[in-house]
């Protein structure tokens, strides 16, 4: 059969054409509502996939940087009260700088346990292992530094404070701390 042009129909646009004009309607009707049902579906999975990958980026990493940063503050503070003893000159404050540093102590130590559970990788066990080595040796420095103090001996204070040994403790564990704190942000930055 020929249309009013002379083209000749093709059979499967007549059932159509046939077909009543709200039937027409509710068909294109259900094709955009299974699209757009497929679409939500796609939509709600990408949310839920989004919502775990964020949520274990946030448990791993985030707070995995919140516990590197306790330690430093610790350590620095622990620096800080170092160097007021040296400045003081005071078995008194020498005494009373002991009772802070055991307490910041306690602060650094439970971040650094918390830093240590939440290392899962061969490489973070063994950059968490690098850094408690480390500031066990700032703690043995710190601790003779805290004796001489205690004991009024503010020469022997300046000398370990000064001493390269002491220097070199100091850079060593700042560099693992900054290590520890790049090496979370890399892998936090992967895992986007």
């Amino acid at each position: 059969m020929t249309d009013i042009y002379g083209k000749t129909e093709v059979k499967t646009v007549k059932w159509f054409r046939n077909m009543k004009i709200s039937v027409k309607l509710i068909t294109g009707f259900l094709i955009i509502a299974l699209i757009a049902g497929a679409v939500g579906i796609y939509g709600i999975y990408s949310l839920v996939s989004i919502d775990s990958s964020s949520e274990e980026l946030f448990n791993l990493r985030g707070n995995t940087q919140g516990y590197l940063g306790y330690v430093l503050g610790e350590f620095q503070k622990q620096r800080a009260f170092l160097r007021d003893m040296q400045i003081d000159q005071s078995v008194a404050g020498a005494k009373e700088i002991q009772k802070s540093i055991m307490a910041s102590d306690e602060t650094l130590d439970k971040n650094l346990k918390k830093y240590q559970e939440s290392c899962k990788s061969e490489e973070d066990i063994a950059r968490v292992r690098d850094l408690m080595e480390e500031i066990e040796n700032f703690k043995e420095t710190r601790d003779k530094i805290i004796a001489a103090g205690v004991a009024g001996n503010f020469d022997e204070v300046y000398d370990l404070l000064r001493a390269d040994s002491s220097k070199n403790i100091i850079s060593e564990t700042t560099a693992a701390i900054d290590n520890a704190v790049a090496a979370n942000v890399e892998e936090a930055a992967k895992s986007l």
